[in-house]
């Protein structure tokens, strides 16, 4: 009876577990994908002004701690980033730019400084031909440490229930057979 207990708990943490883990993450995505549409919007907005004539605080505008911005030209060149990348860039490898500046909207993930980030490219459309590129990208060190905490309290929380069933289980085997000894 505990082995299947047992059983039914990890099931059950597993099951909720993974259901956690990919609600966060399709949120992060969601979020990601809204951000690249705001940028997109307000870099389409004015037609005649040249990628390279977006300035760093078009791309602060929509960066947010841990949410990176980068934009790219026709040509696949990083011409404006959020400030809040610093010195560094995100790296996105010459074929994830050609995909993008094909028309495709696709997620991928990368690190930065060792922390892992979630991204997301988009093509900047003018006059329905693509212009430009736009990688957003989020940290997830956040949602990577939440659901470490959540692993953490299932292992606590299954390790205690099995414990307190084989110590009760145990107290009431010897009790109900201490009068036939």
């Amino acid at each position: 009876h505990l082995s299947l207990t047992a059983l039914g708990l990890v099931g059950l943490g597993l099951f909720s577990y993974q259901t956690l883990s990919n609600s966060l993450l399709a949120e992060v995505n969601n979020t990601l994908a809204e951000r690249a549409r705001h940028v997109a919007d307000a870099v389409a907005v004015i037609p005649n002004r040249p990628i390279e004539g977006v300035s760093q605080e078009a791309t602060d505008e929509f960066r947010s701690p841990g949410v990176y911005v980068q934009i790219f030209n026709a040509e696949g060149v990083l011409v404006a980033r959020s400030f809040n990348l610093g010195i560094q860039q995100i790296h996105a490898p010459a074929t994830d730019i050609s995909r993008v500046l094909n028309g495709e909207n696709f997620y991928d993930s990368a690190e930065i400084s060792g922390s892992p980030v979630q991204l997301y490219f988009q093509p900047i459309q003018r006059d329905g031909r693509v212009v430009g590129a736009i990688l957003v990208g989020e940290s997830l060190v956040g949602l990577e440490s939440t659901l470490s905490r959540l692993r953490f309290i299932y292992a606590v929380g299954a390790a205690s229930v099995l414990l307190f069933g084989l110590v009760g289980g145990w107290a009431l085997a010897h009790l109900g057979l201490r009068p036939v000894m």
